[in-house]
């Protein structure tokens, strides 16, 4: 995420959930998307986007969409990382890639006030060191209910 930061700032990271979803509000500053086709994810055929960010990234992100309803149901965000040469030959060769992926997926879409969003969303971190244990850190919320057009608290916004 840190080098990486083009998924926030482009509205990639939560999907439908966020306000500035990418694929909202695409423009012709942005990158590309290329159809892969269909994809057997946990049994289930998907539809597989991929986007190029405009800028060279070493990340790839791949969006997944039942063919049926056309919602986004999963985006894989994956990198490797290879460090660069040591100080000597033997620095050099003790250096180890990192495999990073997250993972998100959407779920039980509800309809409220004519907005279909998931009630269920699952984030998944892996770090995969070629050297050393996996470390997977997850997060999953469900939204028990969903308001559109709430009015917000002026006093929200002043400083303390």
């Amino acid at each position: 995420m840190r080098t990486q930061d083009f998924i926030l700032k482009e509205g990639w990271l939560g999907g439908e959930l966020t306000t500035g979803w990418a694929l909202e509000n695409l423009d012709h500053s942005r990158g590309r998307l290329d159809s892969v086709g269909l994809k057997k994810i946990d049994g289930h055929d998907l539809q597989c986007i991929e986007y190029f960010p405009k800028a060279n990234t070493d990340m790839a992100i791949k969006l997944y969409f039942d063919p049926e309803t056309y919602r986004h149901v999963m985006t894989v965000y994956s990198m490797v990382w290879q460090p660069g040469v040591g100080r000597d030959a033997r620095d050099s060769a003790n250096q180890r890639q990192v495999r990073y992926t997250i993972e998100e997926r959407f779920s039980n879409f509800q309809t409220d006030n004519g907005l279909t969003l998931p009630r269920h969303y699952d984030l998944r971190y892996t770090q995969e060191p070629q050297s050393s244990p996996t470390r997977a850190y997850d997060w999953d919320m469900t939204a028990d209910k969903v308001l559109t057009n709430v009015g917000l608290d002026p006093a929200n916004f002043q400083i303390k």
